[in-house]
């Protein structure tokens, strides 16, 4: 199986986002750490994300609000995000 590339992109631009969301897979904090994410809490003094981190950040959110009937099993949908 292949690894996610959004996970890949991520770990390669915020290793430390990446580790974050991989600790918190499978839980509903993680869109609560996702939406803080894009929340600036530093009076504008954030960069920002790329465009390319952004959508992966959207596509790994919504990867995990879809239902686990959507594939023949949840295991092997997780297995193969986390490769």
């Amino acid at each position: 199986m292949n690894p996610n590339p959004d996970l890949q992109l991520l770990e390669a631009a915020h290793p430390h986002i990446a580790k974050a969301i991989k600790l918190l897979w499978g839980h509903h904090q993680v869109h609560t750490y996702i939406a803080r994410l894009f929340d600036d809490s530093r009076d504008n003094q954030r960069k920002g994300f790329s465009p390319e981190v952004m959508a992966a950040l959207l596509n790994i959110q919504e990867l995990h609000e879809k239902p686990a009937d959507y594939e023949p099993t949840t295991w092997g949908d997780s297995r193969q995000f986390f490769r």
